[in-house]
């Protein structure tokens, strides 16, 4: 402790606690880039699989079961007002669990929850979700905790997606100069 009486104050925050463990139903606790990317990859991956699912077997019943009837069972008015019925809740609930990550992702970075409010502007959402998935956290404690080891499993989605990504914007980038476009 210093005697100066105009010294800074000084605090130690490592105290030595595990991180906040969390679920992905909460916005509390940090999340690494890579787990951010992993977790959304495969958030992404899950949702699309249960709205095709949803979308089949809806498109199944309104067509009259029979699988030749899938789209046009879906193509007609009440058939739209029912897939929307049937995805809105999925929607939403992908929407909450992307925003509880983003909110992690930014109390990674030390930041508040709020600013993941800038994810609905226009413009701006591009640059932030660069933001969010470039930049890394606080490598100690933070305000909302310590920091959370990227688990294993999230590295190697992370690293598959981020080398399918690549190739894939590697592979367009070759397709439209060989084709001219």
């Amino acid at each position: 402790m210093s005697t100066d009486p105009y010294a800074a104050p000084t605090a130690d925050l490592d105290t030595g606690m595990a991180p906040i463990q969390t679920s992905i139903w909460s916005a509390k606790g940090r999340l690494s880039a890579l787990s951010y990317f992993a977790q959304a990859m495969v958030a992404t991956v899950v949702f699309m699989i249960l709205a095709a699912l949803l979308v089949f077997i809806a498109g199944l019943v309104l067509g009259g079961g029979d699988f030749g009837n899938i789209a046009s069972g879906l193509d007609s008015g009440p058939g739209q007002t029912i897939f929307i019925a049937i995805l809105a809740p999925l929607i939403i609930v992908m929407y909450y669990i992307t925003w509880c990550m983003l909110i992690k992702r930014l109390h990674d970075r030390n930041h508040n929850g709020w600013w993941s409010l800038l994810i609905l502007i226009p413009i701006v959402n591009i640059f932030f979700s660069f933001y969010a998935l470039l930049f890394p956290g606080n490598k100690t404690v933070n305000r909302y905790g310590t920091p959370r080891m990227t688990k294993g499993w999230e590295k190697v989605v992370g690293i598959i997606a981020l080398v399918f990504i690549v190739g894939a914007v590697a592979l367009a980038i070759i397709g439209s100069l060989a084709g001219g476009v």
